[in-house]
């Protein structure tokens, strides 16, 4: 949206929203990459494989939570600061209907993610499949760019506030 206008801070804030929700789709799929089995080989083909990664794997789980959340732009992570910049931006230029555009898909697409949580907390899979545990460097990995992207939000939320 704030593409379409020739405004410089706009501008900005277009891109950091580009920039944060990249990250995630980033973190989204190093999560998906290290879901294999003790064999090595790959074996999620559909979401309902995945049920009872809470009890399967806690800390893939828990990133896991965190990328949805971050995709969602729940606070406090970077999409929702990069979202609310933009929509108070709209808000002060009187662009109600994308505003509310926004939100709507939004919370259609929360809706979705809160879903896939579901189905990976509370439901188990028949497959049976065991998952290989995470390495170290997997993990880290996996945090520090978790981190990194709350991280970010909050400093860019802060700096450009004030």
């Amino acid at each position: 949206m704030g593409l379409f206008y020739y405004n410089e801070s706009v501008g900005f804030i277009s891109y950091l929203y580009i920039f944060f929700y990249s990250l995630t789709i980033f973190n989204f799929l190093l999560i998906i990459l290290n879901l294999r089995s003790l064999d090595g080989t790959v074996v999620v083909e559909n979401w309902y494989q995945l049920a009872g990664l809470y009890k399967k794997n806690k800390w893939l789980f828990t990133l896991f939570i965190l990328v949805c959340f971050s995709m969602a732009g729940l606070p406090p992570f970077s999409i929702f600061f990069a979202k609310w910049l933009l929509l108070s931006w709209l808000w002060r230029v009187g662009n109600y209907m994308w505003i509310v555009l926004i939100i709507a898909i939004a919370l259609i697409t929360f809706y979705y993610y809160l879903r896939m949580i579901k189905q990976l907390t509370y439901y188990t899979s028949d497959s049976g499949v065991m998952l290989k545990p995470l390495s170290y460097t997997q993990g880290l990995t996996l945090v520090l760019v978790s981190m990194l992207n709350l991280l970010l939000g909050l400093y860019v939320f802060a700096e450009y506030l004030y």
